[in-house]
């Protein structure tokens, strides 16, 4: 009888590690990717290709702003990396916050090709979400000041990434 409550503690206190694991982050600590542009690496004319070189990821991400009278912020995260994946690493890796995907609206590419080479991935990543792709170059200098992902609603009519099909 006391090792069947024993074995019950043990299990209750398993559980409950367990459990906690799965327990989302709480707002404060989390940044939410809206927009995804993904275009060729500025590699300052040396020639070398995407391949080489990984392609220039830019993260439009919404994060709640200190201000008061501003509910949210967008900031834009740049990098090089060879996959979303490791974009995303390093962009948790220099933050406080931890980037969170599952609230992506569009994928901005610069072009058809990259596309191509890319889209194995966000096809894995995005599979139950519903994104748009745009295919534009220069994007967040069209955009300015404005907000990136209802300024992409109101300029462009993109293709689900769900239907793409290479």
């Amino acid at each position: 009888r006391t090792l069947k409550k024993y074995m019950l503690l043990c299990v209750s206190l398993v559980m409950t590690g367990v459990l906690a694991g799965c327990v989302y982050e709480p707002v404060e600590n989390v940044d939410y990717l809206n927009v995804i542009v993904i275009d060729e690496p500025d590699t300052g004319g040396d020639g070398q290709s995407a391949e080489q070189t990984g392609y220039h990821y830019s993260f439009v991400v919404t994060g709640l702003d200190e201000d008061e009278d501003i509910q949210t912020k967008e900031n834009v995260y740049e990098v090089d990396a060879f996959t979303l994946e490791e974009a995303c690493r390093s962009y948790n890796e220099t933050h406080s916050k931890v980037l969170d995907i599952s609230h992506t609206e569009y994928i901005v590419l610069g072009d058809v090709d990259i596309l191509d080479n890319v889209c194995q991935e966000l096809e894995s990543t995005f599979a139950t979400s519903y994104v748009n792709v745009v295919i534009e170059k220069n994007i967040l200098e069209k955009t300015g000041n404005n907000n990136t992902k209802e300024y992409l609603k109101s300029h462009y009519e993109g293709a689900c990434l769900a239907t793409l099909k290479r």
